[in-house]
């Protein structure tokens, strides 16, 4: 979603439609329960679904609540022949526990936005080491926050799984490099400007983990959880916390990270064109007549 996008159609779901989709969300998203989602994704509100032509020649499917995207499904940038239903950073910060996360150094957050994917090098370490970040497959979505900021900034599919991280210290300099994650949508892109813009919130550092049973009490993410992955998780992910860089050692972390940033973009999911707006119920988009128009002048 760097680029721009064509809206090509954006329609109110009946009422039946909006129960089948909020199944397929908490079905997607195990930690969330039905009384987390419900205040945002609420199925007595007009609740929008949008088909959003991306750039790549993929379609996206977009729901719009609130006047904010909160979930698309698209085609799984690790895995392109299956679609993936990921949350947008809009929906990560009223539900920060959904997700797992890979946090990074605040200087990273300029390259993530150019369209450069999340390297390894560049994933702060838990002092917990890499067990912290639990069972995941390849593939599997996560989130993207700092280590100061338990919100989201990012979004994308992980390009390995957590069995690699059982050998040895891959997070040691010069130890591992490669990709961690594959980025789909980023604070400030086109599918952000879509919604509200607001700026993101600061929620505690205890979010970076999806699962904080000690801090719950002091921690937005706390309604995300059923009681039941509460206790179950509660001695293992009580302490999580990031080991901040800092000095040299941060800057050094931010270049690694987006090693490949100045390598040509990926032709991934992230490239769209077109004007993003949302249309009026029923109306079709109309093809922009200047594709190169920037989406915050097109949207004003």
């Amino acid at each position: 979603f760097k680029k721009p996008f064509r809206v090509k159609s954006n329609v109110v779901l009946r009422s039946s439609d909006k129960r089948g989709v909020r199944a397929q969300i908490l079905a997607a998203f195990p930690r969330l329960t039905e009384e987390a989602l419900a205040p945002v994704f609420n199925v007595k509100n007009d609740i929008y679904i949008a088909k959003l032509d991306l750039h790549s020649g993929a379609i996206c499917t977009a729901y719009i609540a609130g006047g904010e995207p909160l979930f698309i499904v698209l085609p799984n940038p690790c895995r392109p022949a299956v679609e993936v239903m990921l949350p947008t950073v809009y929906a990560l910060w009223h539900l920060p526990g959904m997700l797992t996360y890979f946090a990074t150094n605040n200087h990273v957050l300029e390259r993530l936005q150019g369209g450069a994917d999340l390297m390894l090098p560049g994933v702060c370490q838990p002092r917990q080491g890499p067990k912290a970040f639990g069972e995941f497959k390849e593939a599997d979505p996560f989130g993207v926050n700092t280590y100061n900021n338990g919100a989201a900034i990012a979004v994308g599919t992980t390009c390995m799984g957590n069995e690699h991280f059982g050998r040895g210290d891959l997070f040691r300099p010069g130890a591992f490099v490669g990709r961690a994650l594959r980025l789909v949508h980023c604070v400030g892109d086109h599918l952000w400007l879509l919604g509200s813009k607001r700026e993101r919130p600061l929620l505690c550092p205890g979010c970076y983990q999806g699962v904080v049973a000690g801090t719950m009490h002091e921690c937005p993410a706390a309604a995300v959880f059923s009681d039941s992955e509460s206790e179950e998780n509660e001695d293992d992910t009580a302490s999580i916390d990031f080991a901040a860089p800092s000095g040299d050692a941060a800057d050094a972390t931010a270049g690694d990270a987006v090693g490949a940033a100045d390598a040509p973009e990926p032709a991934a999911e992230d490239a769209v064109e077109g004007p993003a707006e949302v249309l009026e119920e029923g109306a079709g988009a109309v093809p922009s007549e200047n594709p190169g128009t920037d989406f915050a002048d097109a949207a004003a």
